[in-house]
């Protein structure tokens, strides 16, 4: 989140391997995200979001439209992950990207084992020219990757995949390469995975870095 669904940046990476996003965690249960079936109003809203300013490259007032659709659908059904997402998003394009690091720090409330949070908010401080903190949350996100989610990285490939960026958010980057190799060769008759490099998935989370 996964990276992070971010609307522009998910869609095509998702459409490179099916699913970049973590299997969904948080609260007290992790279960309880896995198994949740969000409220049919809130999907309704965020789908009207998306469609009302998914395409905007810069804050406008179809943006800030956006951000209160989003806060309604959110306020429905504060376990569906999307308009989370999407309303982070939507604040980063504005200049002053406080409410984004709030919109950050409520999903990490939220979702308290979803790293993607935290890399999401270290991608937005990296491009807020704050280094220091946006490494101390990439550390965190990957504190978390290998502490509470090692079993379910090895069982999982797309899982996995978001722990190779993290790790080359980390700096990481020759073991980044090698984790992606292991999962194209566990994943070798599978052409999605097979096309996938570093540079393809950290496209998405490197425009976030720049802006």
């Amino acid at each position: 989140m996964l990276l992070w669904n971010y609307i522009h940046i998910r869609k095509r990476i998702i459409t490179l391997i099916a699913l970049l996003i973590l299997v969904l965690q948080g609260c007290d249960s992790k279960e309880e995200f896995k198994k949740h079936i969000p409220n049919k109003d809130a999907v309704m809203l965020y789908k009207e979001a998306v469609k009302m300013a998914m395409l905007e490259n810069e804050y406008s007032e179809k943006v800030d439209s956006a951000i209160t659709i989003l806060e309604r659908a959110i306020s429905i059904d504060s376990l569906y992950i999307e308009p989370h997402f999407g309303i982070i998003r939507f604040a980063r394009l504005d200049k002053d990207k406080t409410r984004a690091f709030n919109y950050c720090h409520r999903a990490q409330r939220i979702y308290k084992n979803y790293p993607e949070f935290f890399m999401i908010e270290g991608m937005i401080r990296e491009s807020n020219n704050e280094g220091q903190k946006a490494k101390s949350l990439y550390r965190k996100a990957l504190h978390i990757y290998e502490n509470d989610l090692r079993d379910k990285i090895t069982e999982n490939p797309d899982l996995a995949l978001n722990y190779i960026v993290c790790l080359y958010l980390n700096n990481q980057k020759l073991e980044a390469k090698n984790k992606l190799e292991e999962i194209k060769t566990k994943n070798k008759t599978n052409n999605l995975y097979n096309k996938l490099t570093i540079e393809i998935l950290m496209e998405g989370y490197q425009e976030i870095r720049k802006r």
